[in-house]
């Protein structure tokens, strides 16, 4: 008799020899494997903080005592740098080397959830697509939260599941400490717990596929769920209260909103938007150009705070601020001034900043499409953009279409659907394919979700592969 082959193990062989395919690669040509770990300015910070964790138990980006607490980040991606440390040393190769192996265990999970709402042949399709994704792979080469955020959220995912087919207040804990973790590993995911508890509380039926009478509203699950999230959130934002006087999840709330969402739309109601590539940049090859809407942010902060002495508004300019808050006063209260400013910016212009979020949501779910048209890009690198926007395009229709092209079961594409959703409107107007990245899951699992049909067996989701046609994506390098 012939064994069956395991897709776990597929999966997983594929996925080393993917990222062993990459790593060798990345040596040949730029000399070792963490030559992109530092990429972003962000790698070095979150580099600092895992050293301290490790070495001082003290959560500070300072390379030298003092060590100041830290509340510009928060503690989910340090910890686990802090972690990988302890086995691997603080060597940015080593910690680069368990990211890759954490980045194929998400390409597992992914198939090990997708497989419980439509049949093995389509989650090994939709596994394989992200398996393969470029911006998968290129980000897991970076010492950034991408991979591990990517983590969190299907683990969420998978606890959602848990909860909305046993309805156990345990599982609705786990998911609800789950929801607290993964938003602090990346704020942005602030959105998706209130989503998600709402979500709970309602009445519901497991699934569209079987039919069976709609549950009483599960307010014991969803207040579960939201005891789970408070403790993680409620426990930092008691740390920053301790050490900085203010109750919060980091300081940097206002300064990204001003800075990196308020100035994107100003620069694009000029007609500037092609100079946010310098006028947002903390690139050190242009720290010395023209930065005139954060100059102008920077006169509105000091007017403000004008009752504060000349030596200190000095320090609170965009180039101390912008990356880490590093001014000498309470970065809460600058935070919350910064804020004040971006929203008086983007109500002045309400109409502007409602067309630029929906532009740069377009933007980021077809990323790199838009390069095509770069000025400064190289024909290669125009070839290369559009043919990846093209793919990642061609994921985003085939959501659409699935979405409202025949019906759907809503129970399992909820959470899909509310991560992509709730990652979209907390990142937008920013245009970072950092974001994308942890939402490819979803989007492939929406595209690739099959058609509900009576009498189907909802555990085992045993659907005719017949019916994949029209619904499945070309490819995806």
């Amino acid at each position: 008799m012939k064994r069956a082959r395991n897709p776990y193990a597929i999966l997983a062989l594929l996925g080393l020899l993917t990222q062993a395919g990459l790593s060798g690669f990345v040596i040949v040509r730029q000399g070792g494997i963490g030559a992109y770990a530092f990429r972003s300015l962000d790698a070095k910070e979150y580099f600092a903080l895992a050293r301290n964790l490790e070495s001082a138990h003290t959560f500070s980006a300072q390379t030298e005592p003092p060590l100041t607490p830290e509340t510009w980040r928060t503690p989910g991606y340090p910890l686990l740098l802090a972690a990988g440390t302890v086995l691997v040393g603080p060597h940015p190769s080593g910690l680069i080397v368990l990211q890759q192996l954490l980045s194929v265990a998400n390409v597992l999970l992914f198939f090990g959830i997708a497989r419980t709402v439509m049949s093995e042949r389509r989650a090994m399709i939709a596994a394989g697509l992200f398996l393969f994704a470029p911006y998968r792979l290129y980000y897991s080469l970076w010492l950034l939260a991408t991979t591990c955020f990517t983590t969190a959220l299907l683990m969420t995912w998978y606890g959602w599941r848990r909860t909305q087919t046993s309805g156990g207040t345990l599982a609705a804990l786990g998911t609800g400490l789950m929801l607290g973790a993964t938003v602090l590993i990346r704020p942005i995911a602030l959105l998706l717990p209130v989503v998600l508890v709402v979500a709970a509380a309602l009445p519901r039926r497991q699934s569209n596929a079987v039919p069976t009478p709609h549950r009483r509203p599960q307010w014991t699950s969803a207040l579960a769920m939201l005891a789970g999230c408070l403790v993680l959130l409620g426990g930092w934002s008691a740390r920053n209260r301790a050490v900085a006087g203010h109750w919060g999840l980091s300081s940097q709330s206002g300064v990204v909103l001003a800075y990196f969402k308020a100035a994107e739309v100003e620069l694009w109601r000029q007609g500037r938007a092609a100079d946010r590539y310098v006028e947002t940049s903390l690139d050190p090859s242009n720290l010395d150009k023209p930065h005139s809407v954060w100059g102008d942010i920077d006169r509105s902060l000091h007017q403000r705070l004008a009752d504060l002495p000349a030596k200190t508004l000095s320090t609170l300019t965009w180039r101390r601020l912008a990356q880490g808050n590093r001014g000498d006063y309470d970065p809460f209260v600058v935070s919350s001034a910064l804020a004040a400013i971006a929203r008086q910016m983007l109500w002045q212009a309400p109409l502007a900043t409602a067309v630029v979020c929906l532009e740069r949501c377009a933007m980021i779910l077809t990323f790199p499409a838009h390069l095509v048209f770069d000025r400064e890009a190289t024909t290669s690198r125009r070839l290369l953009h559009g043919a990846i926007g093209v793919l990642y395009s061609a994921l985003i229709l085939a959501a659409i279409i699935r979405l409202f092209r025949r019906r759907i079961c809503w129970g399992d594409a909820l959470f899909p659907l509310a991560a992509v959703l709730c990652l979209l409107i907390a990142t937008t107007p920013q245009l970072d394919p950092r974001f994308r990245v942890p939402m490819l899951p979803f989007l492939l699992l929406i595209a690739l979700l099959p058609v509900p049909r009576l009498g189907t067996k909802t555990e085992n989701r045993e659907t005719n592969d017949a019916d994949i046609g029209p619904d499945v994506l070309p490819n995806e390098a």
